[in-house]
């Protein structure tokens, strides 16, 4: 620099300032992580809940009383297996949500087969008696109800055309006492519940329309009785 007087201006970069600075190295990116294996103890505990629904399934169609909440039972029981295999395999935290699910299903379930209608028991039933075919309605309807109609003291024999009959519950009981030489076409369905139409039976969540023919102990003739009974959750009978 001059001795005296004018000085040139100093920049980091300038004449005085030195070379440039070296620009850092750049840091290489890190590998994408390598994409997990799907876990093969959700297939199995899926293939187990399967296999437990077409066992209690199985059970049912060959004449066991299967209540609804079995059929949750069973894959409740499947999940709980699967949690205590992942707690040494890991990666079954998706279990913990199904199982959870299934609990509150069961809960549900099974307060609807018994204590949240238990108050249905213990009041004073419903019971239709008509004493003559003409006093006989052609639709009988209640909400809660142990309701029974009582035909067992009717002539059907006089009818010329079928005599149908619509009873409609939400949740309770439908029970339907025949006479004994009336024909009766009958047809039952329980949303929730159990099904039993002369002998035969029939238990689950949504199974469907049921439905039988029945010429009574003397065969054809004595009149035509149709009958069309639904319950939402309960239990549906018909017997003579």
């Amino acid at each position: 620099a001059p001795s005296g007087g004018y000085r040139p201006p100093f920049a980091p970069r300038g004449p005085y300032g030195g070379p440039p600075p070296v620009p850092p190295t750049p840091v290489p990116a890190r590998p994408p992580a390598p994409r997990r294996e799907p876990s093969r103890l959700s297939r199995i505990v899926l293939s187990v809940m399967c296999l437990a629904f077409g066992i209690v399934a199985l059970y049912d169609l060959m004449g066991g009383s299967v209540r609804p909440s079995a059929y949750l039972a069973a894959a409740l029981t499947a999940v709980g297996l699967g949690l205590v295999v992942g707690a040494w395999l890991g990666r079954a935290r998706w279990l913990i949500v199904l199982g959870l699910v299934l609990s509150l299903a069961l809960g549900i379930v099974s307060a609807g087969e018994g204590g949240r209608v238990a108050h249905l028991r213990s009041g004073k039933p419903i019971t239709w008696r008509p004493v003559s075919v003409a006093e006989l309605q052609s639709t009988y309807q209640a909400d809660f109800a142990n309701a029974t109609l009582d035909l067992r003291d009717l002539d059907f024999s006089g009818t010329t055309d079928p005599v149908v009959v619509e009873i409609r519950i939400d949740v309770g009981r439908i029970r339907v006492l025949l006479p004994p030489n009336v024909d009766v076409d009958v047809t039952g369905k329980s949303d929730l519940g159990d099904t039993d139409l002369l002998d035969q039976h029939w238990s689950g969540i949504d199974t469907g329309a049921h439905r039988l023919q029945d010429n009574g102990e003397d065969g054809p003739g004595g009149g035509k009785l149709i009958i069309n009974a639904r319950i939402d959750m309960g239990r549906v009978e018909v017997t003579r």
